[in-house]
């Protein structure tokens, strides 16, 4: 028996209070099988892992360009974080809502402004439900979100954590520019640009983002 047939078999095997959360990844495709509780200080962590799916490549995102993520997504938009919850759905599910306050339309018309986006997984009293790959939003924190929408009228951010840049003043320019997990100079933990040297190069203004979706629109 493989070590996932085993994890699967104790699954299975669990009470339905103990049962983890099934996930549907609504941009990815994947679908998350069971896994198990695991105990971290007291606190029930659901680990939800793409590679119980698919091995380790499941995990590995495949980088979209800028123009990938414009033609995919139906809503463009950049905004500020103005607040998110953590909440169960009817299957018990946990994710996490946030409103995001759009100050200016990329793409696509938003239904509502603030905007609701909603994504799997979150920390609801002690559980914590944890999705590899997807993204993380802060409150006050001001985004350029690639979305779609979900049959609920609910954002959803595209291709996980690429569909969302982080947005920032520069120090000594003022000018604003902008970071995924593949595009943009990177960061350090003190939001430092790490390897100054390449850092020209990699930079991402928020003009020049908005003027590659625009033109990617067209």
């Amino acid at each position: 028996m493989t070590c996932l047939h085993r994890i699967f078999h104790r699954c299975r095997s669990r009470r339905p209070e103990e049962a983890a959360i099934d996930f549907r990844l609504q941009v990815s495709g994947f679908r998350l099988p069971k896994c198990l509780p695991h105990d971290l200080g007291g606190n029930n962590v659901w680990v939800l892992a793409l590679c119980l799916v698919m091995g380790a490549q499941a995990s590995q995102m495949v980088p979209l360009t800028i123009e990938q993520l414009t033609h995919k997504a139906q809503i463009v938009v950049q905004g500020i974080v103005l607040g998110k919850q953590c909440r169960r759905d009817s299957a018990g599910r946990i994710y996490t809502r946030l409103e995001l306050r759009v100050d200016d339309v990329w793409k696509g018309k938003v239904p509502r402004n603030p905007l609701v986006v909603v994504h799997g997984g979150g920390k609801l009293g002690r559980t914590t439900a944890v999705v590899t790959g997807q993204v993380e939003y802060e409150v006050g924190e001001e985004v350029v979100a690639f979305v779609v929408l979900n049959p609920d009228g609910e954002a959803v951010t595209l291709g996980l954590a690429q569909g969302k840049f982080r947005v920032w003043t520069e120090p000594g320019t003022g000018v604003k520019v902008a970071r995924n997990r593949f595009h943009g100079a990177a960061l350090d933990a003190d939001g430092a640009v790490k390897n100054p040297e390449r850092a020209v190069a990699e930079r991402l203004t928020v003009s020049e983002l908005k003027r590659r979706v625009k033109g990617a629109v067209q």
